[in-house]
């Protein structure tokens, strides 16, 4: 019984080694990163926007960190120094406020210019160095104090004007006053703000007869003598 010779033909669905199939692989890689290096440098690309981005963050971040810092650090303002920046917000007043100029619109970046020229201004005392915005703080809560004293004496509209009457009515007058704003504190009344615009239209009332108080002062001080001291019933 004999037996066949065995083909010598390629087997096609022998796989080749696996070491060929390495080596093929790394090749077709290498092709793919040089072809995708050329067309890299053959195209104008663009630096990379995100580090510059992050960095810029890190900056402003740096920079909001210090600020901070320098404020909870900073020297307690003197009284000079509160004279020379009021009299620079007096002066600059219809700046710092208004909307609108010749130019158009005054936004955020006027008024840092001005924080920026009362911070060298106060800065120049030789106090301490301040910032722009240790000086936007201040300013913010001194206009807070004195808006808060403005509204609370404009409801008191009865020591806003000169009171014309005999000093029996004017003292009458000025308890129902002194009691309603009590009253108004007592019941956590709302500030009247129409009342506070309208208040300086308000001029002095009462008869003619008993003007004229306000010079010498007698006719208020027999007043607070007899019905503030006394304490009368109205």
């Amino acid at each position: 019984m004999g037996f066949g010779r065995r083909s010598l033909q390629p087997d096609s669905t022998v796989q080749p080694p696996a070491k060929m199939l390495r080596k093929s692989r790394s090749l077709r890689d290498m092709e793919h990163e040089l072809a995708m290096r050329d067309m890299l440098l053959d195209t104008d690309v663009e630096p990379n926007p995100t580090s510059a981005q992050l960095s810029g963050s890190s900056e402003e971040c740096m920079e909001s960190q210090d600020d901070t810092m320098s404020r909870k650090n900073a020297v307690q303002f003197q009284e000079r120094e509160l004279t020379v920046l009021m009299n620079l917000y007096v002066k600059n007043y219809a700046k710092y406020h208004d909307n609108f100029s010749a130019g158009g619109k005054v936004g955020k970046g006027a008024r840092e210019t001005l924080h920026e020229a009362w911070a060298e201004a106060v800065s120049s005392l030789g106090v301490a160095s301040r910032t722009k915005l240790q000086i936007e703080e201040k300013v913010k809560n001194e206009r807070k104090k004195v808006q808060k004293f403005l509204m609370e004496e404009r409801q008191f509209l009865a020591l806003n004007t000169e009171l014309q009457y005999n000093p029996t009515t004017a003292g009458k007058i000025i308890n129902a006053a002194v009691c309603l704003r009590n009253l108004c504190i007592l019941t956590n009344e709302a500030a009247f703000d129409s009342v506070e615009e309208s208040a300086s239209d308000y001029g002095d009332a009462g008869d003619v007869q008993y003007s004229g108080g306000r010079e010498d002062g007698t006719v208020r001080g027999y007043v607070v003598q007899r019905f503030f001291m006394s304490q009368p019933r109205l």
